[in-house]
Protein backbone atom coordinates (compact mmCIF):
# COMPACT_ATOMS: atom_id res chain seq x y z
CA UNK A 1 0.00 0.00 0.00
CA UNK A 2 1.68 3.53 -1.00
CA UNK A 3 0.65 6.62 -0.44
CA UNK A 4 1.45 8.84 -3.28
CA UNK A 5 0.39 12.34 -4.31
CA UNK A 6 -3.18 12.29 -4.90
CA UNK A 7 -5.95 14.86 -4.87
CA UNK A 8 -6.75 14.97 -1.28
CA UNK A 9 -10.26 15.09 -0.19
CA UNK A 10 -11.22 18.83 1.14
CA UNK A 11 -14.37 20.97 2.14
CA UNK A 12 -16.46 17.96 3.87
CA UNK A 13 -19.75 18.97 4.33
CA UNK A 14 -22.92 17.24 5.90
CA UNK A 15 -26.02 18.64 3.44
CA UNK A 16 -28.19 16.51 5.27
CA UNK A 17 -28.43 14.52 8.25
CA UNK A 18 -31.26 12.22 9.71
CA UNK A 19 -31.70 9.28 12.02
CA UNK A 20 -29.78 6.45 9.51
CA UNK A 21 -27.90 8.26 7.20
CA UNK A 22 -25.67 11.21 5.72
CA UNK A 23 -25.84 13.23 3.06
CA UNK A 24 -22.17 14.79 2.47
CA UNK A 25 -20.71 17.01 0.13
CA UNK A 26 -16.86 17.43 -0.62
CA UNK A 27 -14.05 18.48 -3.11
CA UNK A 28 -10.77 18.32 -4.90
CA UNK A 29 -8.58 21.52 -5.01
CA UNK A 30 -6.42 20.33 -7.33
CA UNK A 31 -6.02 17.36 -10.10
CA UNK A 32 -2.33 16.73 -9.17
CA UNK A 33 -1.05 16.09 -12.63
CA UNK A 34 -4.21 13.49 -13.21
CA UNK A 35 -5.89 13.31 -16.87
CA UNK A 36 -9.27 13.08 -17.19
CA UNK A 37 -9.75 9.44 -17.20
CA UNK A 38 -7.82 9.41 -14.09
CA UNK A 39 -9.82 11.37 -12.38
CA UNK A 40 -12.97 9.58 -13.25
CA UNK A 41 -11.77 6.50 -12.16
CA UNK A 42 -10.73 7.60 -8.72
CA UNK A 43 -12.10 5.78 -5.71
CA UNK A 44 -13.26 7.44 -2.34
CA UNK A 45 -13.17 5.23 0.66
CA UNK A 46 -14.85 6.32 3.59
CA UNK A 47 -13.97 5.08 7.67
CA UNK A 48 -15.16 5.88 10.97
CA UNK A 49 -11.98 6.75 12.94
CA UNK A 50 -12.65 3.58 15.35
CA UNK A 51 -12.58 1.59 12.25
CA UNK A 52 -15.76 -0.10 12.39
CA UNK A 53 -17.78 1.27 9.50
CA UNK A 54 -15.55 1.30 5.91
CA UNK A 55 -17.63 1.65 2.59
CA UNK A 56 -16.09 3.36 -0.84
CA UNK A 57 -17.86 5.25 -3.78
CA UNK A 58 -16.79 5.52 -7.24
CA UNK A 59 -19.50 7.28 -9.54
CA UNK A 60 -17.85 10.46 -10.18
CA UNK A 61 -20.17 12.68 -12.41
CA UNK A 62 -18.32 15.62 -11.46
CA UNK A 63 -14.60 16.00 -11.47
CA UNK A 64 -14.10 18.59 -8.93
CA UNK A 65 -17.27 18.49 -6.36
CA UNK A 66 -18.39 15.47 -5.28
CA UNK A 67 -21.85 13.63 -3.08
CA UNK A 68 -22.65 10.50 -1.47
CA UNK A 69 -25.32 9.26 0.61
CA UNK A 70 -24.23 7.05 3.50
CA UNK A 71 -26.84 4.74 4.98
CA UNK A 72 -26.43 2.00 7.90
CA UNK A 73 -25.98 4.43 10.70
CA UNK A 74 -26.99 4.02 14.03
CA UNK A 75 -29.97 6.38 15.67
CA UNK A 76 -28.76 9.34 18.13
CA UNK A 77 -25.06 8.36 17.95
CA UNK A 78 -21.76 10.43 17.09
CA UNK A 79 -19.50 9.46 14.30
CA UNK A 80 -16.15 11.04 13.19
CA UNK A 81 -15.49 10.21 9.20
CA UNK A 82 -12.68 10.51 7.55
CA UNK A 83 -11.95 10.04 3.46
CA UNK A 84 -9.27 9.32 1.47
CA UNK A 85 -8.99 9.11 -2.52
CA UNK A 86 -7.38 6.13 -3.99
CA UNK A 87 -6.48 4.80 -7.68
CA UNK A 88 -5.76 1.50 -9.29
CA UNK A 89 -2.25 2.42 -11.69
CA UNK A 90 -2.03 0.12 -14.89
CA UNK A 91 0.56 -1.56 -13.20
CA UNK A 92 -2.00 -3.18 -10.71
CA UNK A 93 -0.57 -0.68 -7.74
CA UNK A 94 -3.36 0.82 -5.85
CA UNK A 95 -2.27 3.86 -4.51
CA UNK A 96 -3.70 6.57 -1.73
CA UNK A 97 -4.09 10.57 -0.96
CA UNK A 98 -3.39 11.41 2.61
CA UNK A 99 -6.62 11.28 5.11
CA UNK A 100 -9.07 13.86 5.57
CA UNK A 101 -9.19 16.23 8.25
CA UNK A 102 -11.87 14.06 10.74
CA UNK A 103 -15.52 15.21 10.60
CA UNK A 104 -17.90 14.65 13.36
CA UNK A 105 -21.44 14.42 12.86
CA UNK A 106 -24.72 12.94 15.20
CA UNK A 107 -27.11 11.61 14.05
CA UNK A 108 -30.86 12.46 15.52
CA UNK A 109 -32.95 10.57 17.09
CA UNK A 110 -35.69 8.00 15.60
CA UNK A 111 -39.12 9.58 15.39
CA UNK A 112 -42.58 7.38 16.02
CA UNK A 113 -44.65 9.17 13.28
CA UNK A 114 -48.14 8.45 12.84
CA UNK A 115 -50.69 9.16 9.67
CA UNK A 116 -54.09 8.43 8.90
CA UNK A 117 -55.00 10.93 5.69
CA UNK A 118 -55.41 8.69 3.34
CA UNK A 119 -53.60 11.25 0.57
CA UNK A 120 -50.72 11.73 3.28
CA UNK A 121 -50.85 7.84 3.49
CA UNK A 122 -50.54 7.16 -0.12
CA UNK A 123 -47.84 9.50 -0.66
CA UNK A 124 -45.42 7.97 2.61
CA UNK A 125 -45.99 4.46 1.05
CA UNK A 126 -44.76 5.36 -2.30
CA UNK A 127 -41.80 7.45 -0.60
CA UNK A 128 -41.23 3.88 1.42
CA UNK A 129 -41.34 1.84 -2.10
CA UNK A 130 -39.50 4.51 -3.47
CA UNK A 131 -36.48 4.35 -0.81
CA UNK A 132 -36.40 0.39 -0.84
CA UNK A 133 -36.07 0.89 -5.34
CA UNK A 134 -33.07 3.14 -4.41
CA UNK A 135 -31.44 0.60 -2.27
CA UNK A 136 -31.88 -2.14 -4.19
CA UNK A 137 -31.17 -0.56 -7.42
CA UNK A 138 -27.67 0.33 -5.68
CA UNK A 139 -27.24 -3.51 -4.53
CA UNK A 140 -27.75 -4.67 -8.18
CA UNK A 141 -25.63 -1.83 -9.27
CA UNK A 142 -22.94 -3.36 -6.83
CA UNK A 143 -23.94 -6.78 -7.99
CA UNK A 144 -23.21 -6.14 -11.13
CA UNK A 145 -19.53 -4.68 -10.48
CA UNK A 146 -18.65 -7.42 -8.92
CA UNK A 147 -19.74 -9.93 -11.41
CA UNK A 148 -18.00 -7.45 -14.37
CA UNK A 149 -14.49 -7.27 -12.48
CA UNK A 150 -14.77 -11.44 -11.90
CA UNK A 151 -15.12 -11.31 -16.17
CA UNK A 152 -12.07 -8.42 -16.61
CA UNK A 153 -9.88 -10.96 -14.09
CA UNK A 154 -10.63 -14.01 -16.37
CA UNK A 155 -10.43 -12.33 -19.83
CA UNK A 156 -7.82 -9.61 -19.08
CA UNK A 157 -4.02 -10.63 -17.93
CA UNK A 158 -3.47 -9.60 -13.96
CA UNK A 159 -1.49 -6.50 -13.39
CA UNK A 160 0.91 -8.66 -11.66
CA UNK A 161 1.14 -10.92 -14.25
CA UNK A 162 3.24 -8.00 -16.08
CA UNK A 163 6.04 -7.36 -13.19
CA UNK A 164 9.29 -7.62 -13.99
CA UNK A 165 12.36 -8.32 -10.49
CA UNK A 166 12.22 -4.13 -9.97
CA UNK A 167 8.26 -4.17 -9.81
CA UNK A 168 7.95 -7.59 -7.68
CA UNK A 169 10.52 -6.39 -5.23
CA UNK A 170 8.89 -2.62 -4.82
CA UNK A 171 6.00 -4.44 -3.82
CA UNK A 172 7.71 -7.06 -1.75
CA UNK A 173 9.23 -4.33 0.19
CA UNK A 174 5.88 -1.64 0.29
CA UNK A 175 4.56 -4.64 2.44
CA UNK A 176 3.10 -3.51 5.96
CA UNK A 177 4.94 -0.17 5.50
CA UNK A 178 8.75 -1.43 5.23
CA UNK A 179 8.72 -4.59 6.97
CA UNK A 180 11.01 -6.37 4.28
CA UNK A 181 13.17 -3.38 3.15
CA UNK A 182 16.64 -4.98 4.95
CA UNK A 183 16.18 -7.81 2.43
CA UNK A 184 15.94 -5.39 -0.80
CA UNK A 185 19.62 -6.29 -1.98
CA UNK A 186 19.67 -9.84 -1.50
CA UNK A 187 15.84 -9.78 -2.73
CA UNK A 188 16.99 -8.01 -6.43
CA UNK A 189 19.79 -10.36 -6.99
CA UNK A 190 18.37 -13.92 -5.98
CA UNK A 191 15.00 -13.23 -8.07
CA UNK A 192 16.86 -12.06 -11.29
CA UNK A 193 19.05 -14.72 -11.00
CA UNK A 194 16.31 -17.20 -10.99
CA UNK A 195 14.42 -15.74 -13.70
CA UNK A 196 11.52 -14.85 -11.92
CA UNK A 197 7.75 -12.86 -13.26
CA UNK A 198 4.77 -11.47 -11.67
CA UNK A 199 3.25 -14.58 -13.19
CA UNK A 200 5.93 -17.00 -11.10
CA UNK A 201 4.54 -15.96 -8.27
CA UNK A 202 1.69 -18.36 -7.89
CA UNK A 203 4.67 -21.02 -7.87
CA UNK A 204 6.25 -19.76 -5.14
CA UNK A 205 6.60 -21.49 -1.39
CA UNK A 206 8.66 -20.61 2.17
CA UNK A 207 11.25 -22.36 0.78
CA UNK A 208 11.66 -19.85 -2.46
CA UNK A 209 11.19 -17.22 0.28
CA UNK A 210 14.38 -18.23 2.03
CA UNK A 211 16.75 -18.81 -0.98
CA UNK A 212 15.79 -15.43 -1.37
CA UNK A 213 17.70 -14.33 1.55
CA UNK A 214 14.33 -13.58 4.00
CA UNK A 215 16.09 -15.48 6.68
CA UNK A 216 13.25 -14.37 9.31
CA UNK A 217 10.30 -17.27 10.32
CA UNK A 218 7.70 -14.81 10.48
CA UNK A 219 8.59 -12.58 7.82
CA UNK A 220 8.53 -15.33 5.63
CA UNK A 221 5.00 -16.21 6.56
CA UNK A 222 3.63 -12.79 6.44
CA UNK A 223 5.44 -11.96 2.84
CA UNK A 224 4.16 -16.06 1.55
CA UNK A 225 0.47 -14.58 3.26
CA UNK A 226 0.58 -11.62 0.57
CA UNK A 227 2.05 -13.86 -2.46
CA UNK A 228 -1.05 -16.39 -1.85
CA UNK A 229 -3.61 -13.18 -1.33
CA UNK A 230 -2.03 -11.95 -4.79
CA UNK A 231 -2.14 -14.94 -6.31
CA UNK A 232 -5.20 -16.37 -5.08
CA UNK A 233 -6.81 -16.68 -8.65
CA UNK A 234 -4.49 -17.36 -10.88
CA UNK A 235 -3.57 -20.35 -13.21
CA UNK A 236 -0.32 -22.26 -12.54
CA UNK A 237 1.89 -21.79 -15.40
CA UNK A 238 2.08 -24.95 -18.05
CA UNK A 239 5.55 -26.07 -17.37
CA UNK A 240 5.27 -28.23 -14.50
CA UNK A 241 7.34 -31.14 -14.04
CA UNK A 242 6.11 -34.82 -14.75
CA UNK A 243 7.55 -37.59 -12.08
CA UNK A 244 6.22 -40.74 -14.18
CA UNK A 245 8.00 -39.60 -17.37
CA UNK A 246 10.81 -38.26 -15.48
CA UNK A 247 11.16 -41.53 -14.00
CA UNK A 248 10.66 -43.53 -17.12
CA UNK A 249 13.46 -41.75 -18.85
CA UNK A 250 15.89 -42.11 -16.03
CA UNK A 251 15.14 -46.27 -15.88
CA UNK A 252 15.03 -46.70 -19.48
CA UNK A 253 18.82 -44.57 -19.23
CA UNK A 254 20.05 -46.66 -16.64
CA UNK A 255 19.11 -50.09 -18.71
CA UNK A 256 21.15 -48.89 -21.54
CA UNK A 257 24.12 -47.45 -19.20
CA UNK A 258 24.14 -51.10 -17.77
CA UNK A 259 23.96 -53.26 -20.85
CA UNK A 260 26.90 -50.78 -22.17
CA UNK A 261 29.12 -51.31 -19.12
CA UNK A 262 28.28 -54.92 -19.59
CA UNK A 263 29.49 -55.41 -23.20
CA UNK A 264 32.46 -52.87 -22.38
CA UNK A 265 33.77 -55.39 -19.52
CA UNK A 266 34.02 -58.53 -21.97
CA UNK A 267 36.76 -58.12 -24.99
CA UNK A 268 35.30 -59.72 -28.26
CA UNK A 269 38.27 -62.11 -28.29
CA UNK A 270 37.20 -63.22 -24.49
CA UNK A 271 33.87 -63.38 -25.45
CA UNK A 272 34.72 -65.87 -27.94
CA UNK A 273 36.54 -68.02 -25.86
CA UNK A 274 34.02 -68.48 -23.85
CA UNK A 275 31.07 -69.00 -26.10
CA UNK A 276 33.72 -71.90 -27.37
CA UNK A 277 34.01 -73.37 -23.50
CA UNK A 278 30.29 -73.16 -22.99
CA UNK A 279 29.72 -75.06 -26.04
CA UNK A 280 32.73 -77.94 -25.00
CA UNK A 281 30.95 -78.16 -22.01
CA UNK A 282 27.77 -79.03 -23.69
CA UNK A 283 29.15 -81.94 -25.58
CA UNK A 284 30.80 -83.03 -22.25
CA UNK A 285 27.69 -83.37 -20.50
CA UNK A 286 26.04 -85.20 -24.02
CA UNK A 287 28.92 -87.95 -23.61
CA UNK A 288 27.92 -88.47 -19.56
CA UNK A 289 24.17 -88.50 -20.48
CA UNK A 290 25.27 -91.30 -22.98
CA UNK A 291 24.39 -94.88 -21.64
CA UNK A 292 27.17 -98.14 -21.94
Amino acid sequence: MATAELPEPVGIKPLEIDSHSIYLRWAILSSHGLNTEQLKSLVFEFKTTDGKLRAECNENNNLHEYKARLYGLSSDTKYRFQLRSKLETKSGDVIYSKWSNRIEIETGPDELVIISNEKELDIASLKHRLKNYINENRKLKLQIEQLQSRLDDKSTPKGHWTWDVKKIVAWIIRIQDGLLKEYKKSLLKNIKSEGITGKDLCLINESNLKDWGITNFKHRKVLMHYIQQLTENDEKPLYGYNPQLAKMLTTSGLENEEEKEECAEVPPDTQQQQEEKDDDDDDAADDDETPD
